[in-house]
């Protein structure tokens, strides 16, 4: 007996990928628009090239800093028996970058024979401190405090020089003044980048000295 009805016949396709999709979509592009397409694409690879290239925010801004004259004093309560010395740095820093930054959070680490000190905090200068140098001129720390002149942000080539002071607690001066006791000062820019400035105590190098004023 013959069926009355053809019965039909199903062909199964895969399903294609986005990739191959893409690709026969691709081929059905006139000569014109292929051109058009692959000069578009070299396009925007030399943009990108030339911005990573030649873009300022591209270049990666430097400060340079160095620590060059130190004056260390001790301080004694007397009531509560405590020491603690008092570290003033004289600091220059310079910005070698294309890129104009602040520079800001000093802190400092501290490592002698008998000690170390991680992450001291600066204190406010008090503006009745004063510091005499070797050739007898008085200098007054807070009138020229690095953290003050570094607010406002350096440009390429700025050099900024000042004061900074941090308190050392349950430390003898004789201590901090051991040969081979180096103080590394770090600091931030405007995208939180560390830099440092190191330096290296000798018994060679003159001490300025120190007066807490009237």
């Amino acid at each position: 007996m013959q069926n009355s009805a053809a019965m039909s016949e199903h062909i199964i396709r895969p399903n294609k990928s986005r990739w191959e999709k893409c690709r026969d979509w691709s081929k059905s592009w006139s000569p014109q628009v292929k051109q058009a397409v692959i000069a578009g694409a070299i396009l925007i690879l030399l943009t990108v090239a030339g911005w990573i290239l030649f873009s300022p925010k591209g270049k990666s801004d430097e400060l340079v800093g160095e620590i060059s004259r130190t004056s260390i004093y001790q301080e004694t309560n007397a009531q509560i028996r405590a020491v603690r010395s008092r570290v003033f740095l004289l600091v220059s820093i310079d910005n070698t970058g294309p890129v104009p930054t602040k520079v800001d959070h000093y802190s400092l680490d501290i490592k002698s024979g008998t000690a170390q000190f991680k992450s001291l905090q600066p204190v406010v200068i008090p503006e009745e401190v004063r510091l005499a140098s070797g050739d007898g001129r008085e200098l007054a720390p807070a009138t020229n405090a690095i953290y003050d002149k570094t607010i406002t942000p350096l440009r390429e080539g700025d050099t900024k020089m000042g004061w900074i002071a941090f308190d050392v607690p349950g430390t003898s001066t004789e201590a901090l003044k051991a040969n081979g006791t180096t103080f590394r000062l770090r600091f931030e820019d405007n995208r939180r980048r560390e830099f440092f400035a190191q330096y290296a105590w000798s018994s060679e190098r003159t001490n300025l000295l120190y007066f807490p004023g009237q």
